[in-house]
């Protein structure tokens, strides 16, 4: 275990191949409630001026509560076709009160690092996209408990049925194996959190 910067990690990213279209597309993997979110907003922060980052929720593709492989179809036709063939991308955002997809499309120009973010989005189906990948891990129990703090308690059955398809996902794809970081979610070392996070294995 050890204390790596954010700015060590862009930097790293930086010096790595464009496989999409010449974005470095980066994913921010691990399970529901593990610190994806912060990390992938940290990062994104990190990057030096003039670098174009842009950040992508896997949680604004889903169509409610499907399997976390559920964002797969509208990513591929709405960013990553549109760039390889040279075509600007938009998305729609899923209203996760409403239960549908919003009217509005959000275009995303093509940057020079793209985040994405979310359970899943470092799989096997995607690594020849991948400039790096991370994988964040934390405790069940906390991860649980982050989950309904921001869910509410009323979506119980829909969070223990995701982590039990999640569970079964990441066994299969052994996203954690293949990452080229796990980073610690919920780290008891002292750090600079904004600037720093712990690497657990990599």
């Amino acid at each position: 275990m050890r204390i790596e910067s954010f700015r060590e990690l862009s930097e790293d990213i930086m010096d790595r191949p464009a496989r999409l279209a010449g974005v470095r597309m980066v994913a921010v993997d691990g399970p529901a409630g593990s610190g994806k979110t912060s990390f992938a907003d940290r990062l994104a922060a990190a990057f030096v001026r003039g670098v174009a980052v842009a950040v992508l929720h896997a949680d604004d593709l889903y169509d409610g509560w499907q399997h976390p492989t559920g964002f797969d179809a509208r990513l591929r036709e709405w960013i990553v076709e549109p760039w390889r063939t040279g075509r600007p991308a938009a998305y729609r955002v899923y209203d996760w009160h409403a239960g549908e997809f919003g009217a509005e499309w959000v275009r995303l120009p093509r940057p020079d690092v793209l985040i994405v973010e979310g359970v899943s989005t470092g799989g096997r189906r995607w690594r020849n996209l991948l400039s790096h990948l991370v994988y964040v891990e934390a405790e069940s129990r906390l991860r649980l408990e982050r989950g309904l703090a921001r869910d509410g308690r009323e979506l119980l059955p829909h969070l223990l049925r995701w982590r039990e398809d999640e569970s079964e996902y990441f066994a299969a794809d052994r996203t954690a194996a293949r990452a080229d970081l796990v980073v610690d979610g919920a780290p008891e070392v002292e750090h600079d959190r904004e600037r720093e996070f712990v690497v657990a294995r990599g």
